[in-house]
């Protein structure tokens, strides 16, 4: 854990990279950006279909976050790093998220849901349960928001 007050600090310098980010994608995606003491909210989706919609909620007085990758909430989890959170969403933004399902072999039910990021310098921010063995994988994998349409 990071002290508080040096967390808190970190923390404000933290949101203002992500809210220095934000004009940079908005060509690209709608941007809702709030909170009030305690919390701080962002919440994009791309302009066109097929990019990641997300939403990521910062709280100066617990050092946890939530995000929001398309459908799947990941609540209070515990901030290892606040560096972390730029290159989280400039990478769902350049599309290099996977949103993994597991399915059982023998039934087809749904066993276990991931969702993984893949950052610039080869890192993955991973959440979701482990699978079973005896299951079979299908990713669903998201297109950038920032892509030539015309083809052209």
């Amino acid at each position: 854990m990071i002290q508080d007050d040096v967390y808190r600090h970190t923390l404000l310098a933290t949101i203002e990279a992500l809210r220095y980010w934000v004009p940079s994608i908005a060509d690209v995606a709608h941007v809702a950006e709030g909170g009030g003491d305690d919390f701080w909210h962002l919440q994009v989706s791309p302009a066109i279909p097929g990019g990641c919609a997300f939403e990521l909620l910062l709280r100066p007085n617990n050092q946890h976050y939530d995000i929001v990758l398309d459908s799947e909430t990941y609540e209070y989890r515990p901030v290892e790093q606040l560096d972390i959170f730029l290159p989280m969403v400039e990478a769902i933004v350049e599309g290099r998220v996977i949103q993994r399902r597991w399915t059982s072999r023998r039934t087809g039910n749904l066993v276990c849901k991931q969702s993984r990021i893949v950052l610039a310098d080869g890192a993955i921010w991973q959440e979701g349960n482990r699978p079973p063995a005896d299951s079979e994988r299908l990713d669903h994998h998201y297109l950038p928001y920032r892509r030539d349409i015309l083809g052209s």
